[in-house]
């Protein structure tokens, strides 16, 4: 009874727990779904668990409606040992190509969360490696990377890694959460009290750090 006509990019994230929900998805809402997720092993580069990727019905509904496709891939602790082997992260670019050529996907959607300033030039380096085999490999592909809402350490290096990222999603939640001093908005658009991050600034700060506008989803 209702109609979208979407004239921007929208994301919508499948976690593997929700498998059998996306019979209830309205797919006119997005252009992208995210499936969440390789869980990659930081040691070799290849899958902990791929949660059914293979198989999932919700990456099958997705493609069948228009909507473009992504594989989010997961790494949340042992940084420095995945960022110390270029054979593990050579081994993930190659596994993650044949697995997006395997469903007919469109690209990658790279979360890795906690990362340290230590390893900038290292994640930067690799952000850069895989969009260039992703493309050459699988023309018209994207590559994505999830964003912190605040870049504490400044981890990305958006000059270098603009010309190669298709696009940047912006994690703009968090700003408060249960351990917070002070309570305020989950996702606050301008500054609620004291605490001086916002959507906004946080907008602001890829910007002015290089990322291209047309680039950024927040």
């Amino acid at each position: 009874s209702k109609s979208c006509n979407l004239d921007k990019i929208v994301f919508g994230w499948h976690p593997y727990w929700s498998n059998g929900l996306e019979a209830n998805y309205d797919w006119s809402l997005l252009s992208d779904m995210s499936f969440f997720s390789y869980e990659v092993d930081a040691a070799t580069g290849n899958a902990l668990n791929t949660h059914g990727w293979a198989t999932s019905s919700a990456v099958t509904e997705a493609l069948a409606n228009g909507v473009r496709v992504n594989l989010c891939v997961t790494l949340f602790s042992n940084h420095g040992t995945f960022f110390g082997s270029s054979s593990a992260q050579q081994t993930l670019i190659t596994n993650l190509i044949s697995l997006i050529q395997s469903r007919g996907a469109h690209g990658v959607n790279i979360d890795f969360e906690g990362v340290s300033s230590t390893y900038r030039t290292e994640f930067n380096n690799f952000l850069i490696d895989l969009s260039s085999q992703m493309h050459t490999a699988i023309p018209g592909s994207q590559v994505s990377v999830c964003t912190y809402a605040v870049d504490w350490g400044d981890v990305f290096d958006e000059a270098a890694i603009d010309p190669y990222i298709d696009y940047y999603t912006i994690m703009g939640y968090d700003y408060y959460y249960s351990s917070s001093s002070v309570a305020g908005p989950t996702s606050p658009l301008y500054t609620f009290n004291i605490f001086n991050y916002n959507l906004a600034r946080s907008v602001n700060h890829y910007l002015l750090e290089g990322a291209s506008k047309e680039k950024i989803i927040l």
